[in-house]
C-alpha cells in the first residue's frame, strides 16, 4: 500500500477563520481537542471549542469560558481558546464541578457571524470514557458546517473484553460484531468492522465531508502485530485516505500521519 506522512503530523486541520471541525468516537475526543486547540493557539489561530451533546467543566490552562447568551450579547473571547457553552448543569458526583451544556448545532454554525476569524472545534457525541463505541440513530450531532470529520478511535481496547471497551455494547445490535456475549475480546477485525460496517464510522460522516481517522493511545495498545493489515483495509477504497496515529496525552502530541500517495497525488493533478 502507497503512502506518505504529513509533515506536520497536523498538517489537515483547517487554519481558516469559519471552519468547523467535529470530532466522534471514543478513546480521546477531549483529549485531542486540546491538542488541536494548543497547535492552532501557537500558530496565531484562535480557537472557538464546544461540544452539540455536553461536556464536564475543562481546566486546561488559559481556557476561556462564556455562554452562548453572552456571544449574542457582543461579549466576544478576550484570549486564544474558548469554550461556548448553553449553560452549567449539576451533575453530582460523576462530574462534581457539574457539566457544561452543548450548543445546538445550528448555534454552532451560527458562530462565524460572531466570530469570523475562529477555528471552531466540536465534540460531536460521548463515549463515557470508553475507547470504542456504538452510536445510536441520533449520533453523532453534526454542524451542518462542518468542514472536516475526525473519526477517534482508542487503542487500548484491543484485547480487551467488549463490555469494558464498547460504550453500549449491549444495548445496541450490530450482528456483524459478533458480540452476543460481553467477554469477546475486542480485536483488529472488531475494529474494522466498527468503522466500515454498514452503519459505522465511515457511513456516520455527513456526505461530502473530508475525514481523518485518528488512533489514540498506541501507547496502550495491547496488540500492535495486525495494525499494517487494519491500515490496508481502512485506508483503501477513500474509506480512511489519511490516518493519524499515536498518542495525545502528554504534554506534547505524540502523533504521525500517513495518508494514501496516490490518493493525494491525484487531487494535486
Amino acid at each position: 500500500m502507497p503512502f506518505e506522512f504529513l509533515e506536520p503530523w497536523h498538517l489537515f486541520l483547517p487554519r481558516g477563520g469559519g471552519h468547523v471541525v467535529s470530532v466522534f468516537g471514543g478513546g480521546g475526543k477531549t483529549t485531542i481537542l486540546k491538542a488541536f486547540a494548543g497547535i492552532l493557539e501557537a500558530e496565531g489561530v484562535p480557537v472557538i471549542v464546544t461540544t452539540t451533546t455536553r461536556t464536564e467543566v475543562l481546566h486546561w490552562p488559559d481556557l476561556g469560558q462564556m455562554t452562548w447568551d453572552d456571544l449574542v450579547d457582543g461579549v466576544r473571547p478576550a484570549g486564544m481558546t474558548t469554550f461556548v457553552h448553553n449553560g452549567l448543569i449539576e451533575n453530582g458526583e460523576s462530574a462534581p464541578d457539574g457539566k457544561w451544556l452543548g450548543l445546538a448545532p445550528d448555534q454552532v454554525d451560527r458562530i462565524a457571524e460572531f466570530c469570523p476569524g475562529h477555528v471552531v472545534l466540536v465534540e460531536a457525541d460521548g463515549s463515557a470514557r470508553h475507547p470504542v463505541k456504538l452510536h445510536r440513530s441520533d449520533e453523532p450531532v453534526w454542524p451542518r458546517r462542518t468542514s472536516l470529520a475526525v473519526a477517534c478511535v482508542g487503542l487500548s481496547a484491543l484485547g480487551r473484553p467488549a463490555s469494558e471497551v464498547l460504550h453500549r455494547w449491549d444495548r445496541i445490535d450490530r450482528a456483524g460484531l459478533d458480540l452476543e456475549n460481553g467477554s469477546a475480546e475486542w480485536d483488529w477485525s472488531r475494529t474494522t468492522g466498527l468503522l466500515l460496517d454498514a452503519g459505522g464510522y465511515r457511513d456516520l460522516v455527513p456526505a461530502e465531508t473530508p475525514v481523518v481517522l485518528a488512533l489514540l493511545q498506541m501507547d496502550e495498545c495491547r496488540d500492535s502485530i495486525g495494525l499494517f493489515s487494519f491500515l490496508d483495509a481502512v485506508m483503501n477504497d477513500d474509506a480512511f485516505p489519511v490516518v493519524a496515529i499515536g498518542d495525545v496525552s502528554g504534554t506534547s502530541p505524540d502523533m504521525r500521519t500517513a495518508f494514501l500517495s496516490e490518493t493525494l497525488a491525484g487531487e494535486r493533478e
